[in-house]
């Protein structure tokens, strides 16, 4: 069995999340593939569903049950975090962390599995225009998931990091990088211009639009369904309107 860092790395997404190590036997970090899809994947859905008997369902068991069961499904619960908002599952209302805290606990278990160990360390990113109040709620569903959040790192800067640190190795350690690190999440889109020089990292500037990524394509394509088949008076429907934006996100993801 390789060789593991004990503390984990998540990526938290506002649609999807992936959780890895960094293997000591490869010197490489390893993103862990997660259960429920063949042939086997790294991501996992950042969706919480609650099945007709009753069980929590987190990922793609969750996912799948969007279109049958969408009232009692979750999606893109990041882009609540830190709000007062309480969500219903299963009839009973949840905060926010609560939820995120279902996914976090499912990929520290999925790490768990891989790595043969108990895990209590997190490194986990946020997005460059998450507020202390977010941050906060972020830390909170670590706690909730059993995790020590080590770190909240910001994604532009993990993504400029990690790429200096595994591309950019023979580039002697003081000298000046300087990345733009474009985002185009499930939940924002956003670029980071960030200087890297041996291990001072500054981000020199950040901005984007927290209301656009690829949930808000798939919500633009479910509409242009809704008016091109002219069913518009069911697009209140929150059963119809899951289904449609189910199929619209499949279809994007088919044709690119």
């Amino acid at each position: 069995m390789a060789s593991y860092h004990k503390i984990i790395g998540i990526d938290l997404g506002t649609t999807f999340s992936v959780v890895s190590a960094y293997n000591n036997d490869t010197c490489q970090p390893e993103a862990f593939d997660v259960p429920g899809l063949q042939p086997p994947t790294c991501i996992l859905p950042s969706v919480v569903s609650v099945s007709r008997q009753g069980k929590i369902l987190v990922g793609w068991q969750a996912k799948r049950n969007l279109a049958a069961n969408p009232q009692n499904t979750i999606i893109e619960v990041k882009r609540k975090m830190g709000t007062d908002e309480k969500l219903l599952l299963g009839g009973q209302p949840f905060t926010p962390p609560m939820i995120s805290a279902m996914v976090l606990k499912e990929l520290k278990s999925i790490a768990e599995k891989k790595m043969g160990c108990d895990i209590h360390d997190a490194v986990i990113t946020v997005p460059a225009y998450f507020k202390f109040v977010q941050r906060q709620a972020t830390e909170e569903a670590a706690a909730m998931a059993e995790l020590n959040a080590r770190l909240l790192i910001n994604e532009p800067t993990a993504a400029a990091v990690a790429y200096r640190g595994v591309f950019q190795k023979d580039v002697p350690a003081d000298e000046e990088g300087i990345f733009v690190v474009y985002d185009l999440g499930g939940g924002t889109f956003d670029v980071s211009v960030i200087c890297i020089q041996g291990e001072s990292v500054e981000v020199m500037g950040t901005s984007g639009d927290d209301m656009l990524g690829g949930g808000d394509f798939d919500d633009a394509i479910a509409d242009w369904v809704f008016e091109q088949a002219k069913i518009q008076a069911l697009r209140g429907r929150k059963d119809v309107r899951a289904r449609i934006k189910a199929a619209a996100e499949m279809a994007k993801i088919e044709l690119s």
